[in-house]
């Protein structure tokens, strides 16, 4: 409600404490908004928050609830390094691969 101004003044750092509140308690869609807000710089995160080691583990923790948005910007960190992440395009594949097999994209391979 923060968030959206819905019933309260529109209030970015109280929306995030919520959300980072009812994450830590394993709220999924509270991980999954704390991702995507730091994937697209939403929700008051700014381009220096978006780097940080915060956003790295907000969308690991949401790439772990099978969200797509987490899993292609993690697998692109990985291809990129990132979040500070060493590339490693062995994990973006896994990644990817997994990311595929959830939209039904079948592999080369097969």
């Amino acid at each position: 409600m923060y968030r959206e101004g819905e019933g309260f003044k529109r209030d970015f750092d109280e929306a995030r404490k919520w959300f980072v509140l009812a994450g830590e308690q394993g709220h999924v869609e509270s991980i999954q908004a704390l991702a995507l807000a730091y994937i697209k710089g939403t929700t008051g995160v700014d381009q220096a928050a978006q780097q940080s080691p915060e956003a790295l583990a907000w969308i690991r923790r949401g790439a772990g609830t099978d969200f797509l948005p987490a899993l292609d910007a993690l697998a692109a960190a990985y291809r990129t390094g990132q979040f500070g992440l060493e590339p490693d395009p062995e994990q973006a594949a896994v990644i990817l691969a997994k990311t595929n097999k959830m939209r039904g994209i079948k592999a080369k391979e097969e």
